[in-house]
């Protein structure tokens, strides 16, 4: 018989196997026509396939055809689905703007995320995706198999469908479980923005058993949009979720949440700090002056945005100089608010900011007002009691 002890660190490490999983790319690096970090890029049209704004963004152009991006990802876990001895779980956020997603026939409109593909060629491949876009009016979440590509509704079979997300900023998760051949589908959508996949829960559905290829090698993941001719139609993609052990991510963050300073100290280096920086990627950050009661160019010199860069495999912390102006005004105390921005670099490119990250610089001021008050009696006055004030308010 099992002990207490025994089950509760089998149910732990349970759970551990049906969360693993790694971030394959977050896309946050600079807006570049040129996706990176390994991905390989087949467009009808130059730059088609962009970073815009930390996300992968597929853009229409005049004419009819199909974009996406792909790259190999055998060695990041056991790509042939049956083999592997965890449940295994991907995730992702995308949105599509065509009002009516209608499917994948030429022409039409429809995205997917391929959790696995036996060919970077997806007109050809066969293997497992997450799509929006379906013909008939209805515009599911749907996990689908595909036999030969998925350039047409034929070649595609919907698993599981569910939900009608349209042009919602949609979060989907999935999770397969070798042992049993069972797959489930999670997703949510928002109106205005992504929410982190890894922590939905609703499901779309029901569980459903399909082992068609999960013998096979299904090496290659991508993102995919099928088009028509309107112009300014666009597919967003972020936060690509594979199996695998999760790899913590590279964070910059400030040193302490707060500090106070004299206005007569002159400079204030605020401290920034990182954490898992990358053996061969260096990270920079923007600190940016985002608010307070004390005023830019009067309490402080001029600040504009001052970027930090951490070389690779460096933890030393880098520094922000404030110079702060030592006036004559009667003030009390004010704050300056920072905030860390438009961080780049990292593990996989995929650095965030940690936290704290907004970091208040409270300046005391030193400036006090003497007040001397002496009340003299008119020696003259014995009936109204007149006295005489005298006081200086003067700054020192």
């Amino acid at each position: 018989m099992k002990t207490f002890l025994q089950l509760f660190l089998i149910s732990v490490f349970s759970i551990n196997l049906l969360l693993a999983q790694s971030l394959l790319d977050g896309f946050n690096r600079a807006n570049n026509t040129t996706v990176g970090n390994n991905w390989s890029e087949i467009e009808t049209a130059a730059n088609t396939a962009e970073i815009n704004t930390n996300r992968l963004q597929l853009n229409t152009n005049t004419v009819v055809g199909r974009e996406w991006v792909y790259q190999d990802i055998s060695a990041q876990y056991e790509t042939i689905l049956t083999n592997n001895s965890q449940v295994l779980t991907w995730a992702c956020n995308m949105r599509q703007s065509y009002p009516n997603p209608d499917g994948f026939v030429s022409g039409k409109y429809g995205i997917l995320f391929v959790l696995g593909s036996s060919s970077s060629d997806f007109s050809t491949a066969n293997g497992y995706a997450v799509s929006i876009g379906k013909d008939g009016n209805v515009f599911p979440v749907s996990l689908v198999r595909f036999n030969g590509g998925f350039d047409s509704d034929a070649k595609i079979s919907y698993l599981i469908s569910g939900g009608s997300f349209k042009t919602e900023y949609t979060s989907i998760k999935v999770n397969y479980n070798p042992d049993t051949d069972t797959w489930s589908l999670y997703a949510e959508g928002n109106p205005t923005t992504f929410t982190d996949p890894l922590n939905i829960s609703t499901q779309i559905g029901s569980q459903v058993i399909d082992a068609t290829y999960t013998s096979q090698d299904l090496i290659f993941t991508g993102a995919y949009y099928n088009h028509g001719n309107s112009s300014g139609e666009n597919a967003l993609f972020d936060n690509l979720y594979i199996p695998g052990t999760a790899v913590p991510s590279t964070s910059i963050q400030f040193a302490s949440s707060s500090a106070f300073v004299n206005e007569s100290a002159g400079t204030y280096n605020i401290q920034v700090a990182i954490s898992n920086p990358d053996a061969s990627n260096a990270t920079s950050a923007d600190i940016v002056l985002t608010g307070g009661s004390a005023t830019n160019g009067s309490d402080i010199s001029s600040y504009s945005t001052q970027t930090v860069t951490f070389p690779a495999n460096s933890s030393s912390n880098q520094t922000v100089a404030i110079s702060i102006t030592n006036d004559v005004d009667l003030e009390g105390p004010e704050n300056l608010q920072f905030e860390i921005q438009n961080v780049s670099g990292g593990i996989s490119n995929n650095a965030q900011a940690g936290v704290p990250g907004v970091f208040t610089l409270n300046i005391v001021d030193n400036d006090i007002a003497s007040l001397m008050i002496s009340e003299v009696a008119d020696p003259s006055d014995n009936t109204n009691y007149r006295f005489v004030e005298l006081y200086n308010n003067s700054n020192s």
